[in-house]
């Protein structure tokens, strides 16, 4: 066997181990995915059971989907929106009411 055979041998070694790797990383990249996703149906059960649960002891409608809060602020996994409102005044206050706190905005704040 010469040099330029085992040069080849290796290279081709090498491009075999570079495949395997990639597939054993795409493979993890798919069940990954596949827990993350499970992981979402799970919780979105659990919000839904919840949701069901707190709308028959608040007072109060709750708000249909999820809108967003301002400044980029996320709803507790048991917290629901109950309602939104702006004051027109001087400025453009904004309050949310939630079923566990008011949020309020002063001035200008981007979604």
């Amino acid at each position: 066997m010469n040099f330029r055979d085992k040069l080849k041998a290796k290279i081709d070694e090498a491009q075999e181990a570079r495949a395997a790797s990639t597939a054993m990383k795409s493979a993890a990249k798919q069940a990954a995915a596949a827990a993350a996703r499970e992981a979402a149906v799970v919780a979105a059960a659990r919000r839904a059971q919840m949701r069901a649960v707190i709308a028959k002891s608040c007072p109060l409608p709750l708000l249909e989907g999820e809108p967003s809060l301002p400044g980029g602020l996320e709803l507790f996994a048991d917290e629901f929106v109950v309602t939104q409102g702006r004051d027109w005044g001087l400025s453009s206050d904004r309050m949310v009411l939630t079923t566990q706190r008011i949020i309020k905005t002063e001035g200008r704040c981007r979604r």
